[in-house]
């Protein structure tokens, strides 16, 4: 995989696990996709690790995004982690473990201090992967896409490519056999750390393409365009996104954006428009699972605007109608809150 990185950072990094890791036992590692680690402390004695995420591209307020490997611990007695994070942004509450990469179980963090949580586990496997979130990596996304290319009502193209160099797929679902008259557009992955929205995208698009009365209702009309993973480049990094230099992929909706990204949706927007009635826009983002944090929000600045308001006011009425239950509106903001969001 290409991707654009700071090679200073990237050799100070390497650099910080050799002085670490040369006299233990304990090894940890994160040369793989997606990985991130930053190590304060290991203490074989005391089987333990601490550590933060890296920042690496960004500006140092976010610390919410980790993945690495470790070896060398005692698998006959309890471990401890303990990581730093940055309250601001997201206290990472389930982090997940895994002896292959594949089959991951969700651990329950303890908070050790104002910015620090801790688990404390009895790991079976001599090698053990550890993480934020369930992780879900450009070449999982990409393999996605192309596993459901041939599917008759999923047309996939290249959107763009990344500024390192990455496809950034496009999907478009429709009824092939109807010409539409409006579209939909839904976007993910704006931030990179935000992990668990794809594995919602992948249900989401299943269930579009799928012949489901209602899906096939909406087929008939409406063409729905996808861009799963919009910041790829952070994705293969392992950095978050949030608030990256030089400008966040979630504020970067401008007149001239500077990611290829989000310029070309923009132009696809742009060019679609005169075929077809623009209905609504999709920004799909996530929270960590298990977070008390709330999953659906609608921001202040939208209460006295129309005819925003009263769009979303129809959106969540629908909402509210199919999902079952309702959203509270607390300070401005709908919300409901998960224990357990994803499974």
């Amino acid at each position: 995989l290409k991707v654009a990185f700071d090679m200073r950072l990237f050799l100070t990094t390497i650099s910080i696990f050799l002085i670490l890791t040369a006299n233990s036992q304990i090894k940890v590692f994160s040369d793989f996709e997606s990985g991130n680690v930053e190590l304060i402390e290991i203490n074989d004695t005391m089987n333990s690790i601490v550590f933060e995420p890296s920042l690496k591209n960004e500006q140092n307020i976010t610390k919410c995004w980790f993945y690495f490997g470790f070896t060398g611990h005692n698998t006959h007695e309890e471990m401890t982690i303990e990581y730093l994070y940055v309250s601001s942004v997201m206290a990472p509450e389930n982090p997940v473990y895994s002896y292959d990469q594949k089959s991951w179980h969700r651990l329950t963090a303890e908070k050790s201090q104002i910015n620090s949580k801790l688990v404390k586990h009895k790991f079976k496997g001599d090698t053990v992967f550890f993480a934020a979130g369930y992780p879900y990596t450009y070449t999982r996304m990409i393999e996605y896409v192309d596993s459901i290319a041939q599917n008759q009502h999923i047309d996939t193209t290249t959107l763009v490519y990344s500024e390192g160099g990455l496809r950034v797929p496009l999907l478009a679902i429709r009824d092939s056999s109807r010409n539409p008259t409006q579209m939909v557009w839904i976007v993910g992955r704006l931030h990179a750390f935000e992990v668990t929205l794809n594995y919602t995208l992948e249900g989401f698009i299943g269930f579009l393409a799928s012949e489901n009365s209602k899906a096939k209702r909406l087929r008939k009309n409406t063409i729905i365009f996808i861009v799963p993973m919009m910041d790829v480049d952070n994705v293969v990094l392992g950095a978050s996104g949030r608030m990256q230099k030089p400008v966040d992929f979630n504020r970067d909706w401008s007149s001239a954006p500077h990611w290829n990204a989000v310029a070309a949706v923009q132009r696809k927007i742009a060019e679609s428009n005169n075929l077809y009635d623009y209905r609504i826009f999709l920004d799909f983002h996530s929270t960590y699972p298990g977070t008390t944090k709330p999953h659906f929000g609608l921001f202040n600045s939208y209460k006295s605007k129309e005819p925003e308001r009263e769009n979303l006011k129809n959106y969540f009425k629908i909402f509210h109608k199919n999902a079952g239950y309702k959203l509270s509106e607390i300070s401005g903001f709908l919300q409901k809150n998960y224990s357990d969001a994803y499974s």
